[in-house]
């Protein structure tokens, strides 16, 4: 999916279909981020240095505190500062393609075989319009009360 989304984010024109590749690609672009950085608690979550031990946690040139300001995280330092476009996720995916292979190139055979070490995030096309400055998700506020409720087991109710 990692790769299936880089690609769609390079082949959809901006607006809302390339708003929802941009946030896809985010999420699993998170979760590897955060699996090669060894982040979580080691007790409940999946991290490469459960697998190779004394594995390198370097930083990538894209911090996911950038993302956080546009799309995990109602920020109000999204008015402020510069918004993540195009070139940025090529390089967050540049980041990955070479962390996951280096990663897998130091799995013990036994785990090597279940994984691929091939990049996905290598595309690099501006077709359909799509430009290296293509900003990330836009939020318009309303005035708008909303109407839609949780109850106790989790659906949603109307009013």
């Amino acid at each position: 999916m990692l790769g299936f989304t880089f690609k769609e984010m390079h082949e959809t024109p901006p607006g809302p279909e390339w708003n929802i590749a941009f946030e896809a690609f985010c999420i699993h672009a998170r979760n590897l981020y955060d699996f090669l950085r060894h982040e979580g608690n080691k007790n409940t979550t999946y991290r490469a240095d459960d697998y190779v031990h004394n594995h390198s946690k370097s930083e990538a040139e894209l911090l996911f505190n950038n993302l956080d300001t546009f799309l995990f995280h109602m920020s109000t330092g999204r008015i402020d500062k510069k918004k993540v476009d195009l070139a940025d996720v090529q390089k967050l995916g540049k980041w990955l393609d070479e962390h996951w292979s280096t990663w897998v190139s130091s799995l013990e055979d036994r785990f090597a075989t279940l994984v691929d070490a091939k990049a996905v995030c290598n595309q690099c096309m501006f077709s359909a319009g799509v430009s290296e400055t293509t900003a990330c998700t836009y939020f318009t506020t309303t005035s708008v009360t909303p109407v839609d409720t949780f109850s106790s087991n989790g659906f949603v109710m109307r009013s």
